[in-house]
C-alpha cells in the first residue's frame, strides 16, 4: 500500500510498475508475475506504517477485482485527473466490492498510454518507503540517495 498526494502522481506510479513488471517478465523470456493494481482518493488515516480507512479498503478491493495487468481507478480519481497529461480510461465499470457499502464506479487506466515518467523524475514524486515497496526490493543507500533506486 502506497499513498500519494496527488492523484495523477499515483497513476503514473502504478503505470510505471506495470511497466516494471511487463520489462521484467519480458527479461525472463515470458509471464513470471502479474500485478493488479487499485486506487483510490480519500483520507486514509495513519496508523504507523500502515493506512487504514474506506480510500485504503477501496483500493485494495479494486486491486482484488483488477484484471491481471490492469490498474482499476476509482471515479473520484477519475474527477481529480480529468484530462490531465494524457490520462486514458477505459469504459465505466459498476463494481459490487466486498466491504463498501453500494455499487463502486470505476474504469481501468489505458497506463500503456500514458507517458513514462522519467525515473528521476518518478523518484522526486515517491517516498524512499513507497520505493522501496514499489520495486518489491529494499534499494541501496539511505535517504535521500534516491538514484540507488529504480523501477
Amino acid at each position: 500500500m502506497s499513498s500519494f498526494e496527488s492523484a495523477l502522481g499515483a497513476l503514473r506510479a502504478a503505470a510505471a510498475i506495470q511497466r516494471a513488471v511487463e520489462r521484467q517478465n519480458a527479461e525472463q523470456g515470458g509471464i513470471g508475475i502479474a500485478a493488479r493494481i487499485g486506487v483510490a482518493a480519500g483520507e486514509p488515516i495513519p496508523d504507523g506504517d500502515d493506512l487504514h480507512g474506506m480510500s485504503v479498503v477501496i483500493a485494495s478491493r479494486l486491486s482484488s477485482a483488477a484484471g491481471t495487468g490492469e490498474i482499476l481507478v476509482h471515479d473520484l480519481v477519475q474527477a481529480l485527473v480529468a484530462s490531465r497529461d494524457g490520462v486514458a480510461l477505459g469504459e465505466i465499470r459498476q463494481l459490487d466490492l466486498k466491504g463498501v457499502p453500494g455499487p463502486v464506479r470505476a474504469s481501468a487506466l489505458l497506463w500503456r498510454e500514458l507517458a513514462p515518467v522519467h525515473p528521476t523524475r518518478a523518484m522526486e514524486v515517491w517516498t524512499w518507503r513507497q520505493l522501496s515497496r514499489a520495486s518489491g526490493r529494499w534499494c541501496s543507500g539511505p535517504p535521500p540517495r534516491k538514484s540507488a533506486c529504480r523501477l
